[in-house]
């Protein structure tokens, strides 16, 4: 990212240095996939695409794991209120972004 706090200078970005400074910097990131839908259902579902067998956009991991839980889903499990909106799952698929059981809404 272009901020002072990954070594961009010429960028003035007062609070985010602040914040930096306090905080942990990640300068790495990884991807389970090199796709974006089998990432976000390995990140979102806690498993591997070797588990969810999710390696294109049109797999579903609710076919493999139908009962499983989703990091929103626990969220709802613990009594929060989960609102999902824009892209998350990949469009459609779970289907209806994986309404009842990741989102309230």
């Amino acid at each position: 990212p272009e901020l002072p706090c990954y070594g961009c200078d010429h960028v003035l970005a007062p609070r985010t240095t602040a914040l930096a400074k306090e905080s942990i910097t990640f300068t790495r990131a990884y991807a389970q996939q090199a796709l974006c839908a089998p990432s976000r259902n390995s990140f979102l579902s806690g498993r591997r695409p070797a588990h969810t067998k999710s390696w294109q956009f049109v797999d579903d991991f609710r076919e493999v794991g139908p009962d499983w839980t989703t990091l929103p889903g626990a969220f709802r499990k613990a009594g929060y209120q989960a609102v999902g909106c824009g892209k998350i799952f990949h469009p459609g698929l779970p289907p209806n972004q994986d309404l009842p059981y990741s989102w309230d809404r």
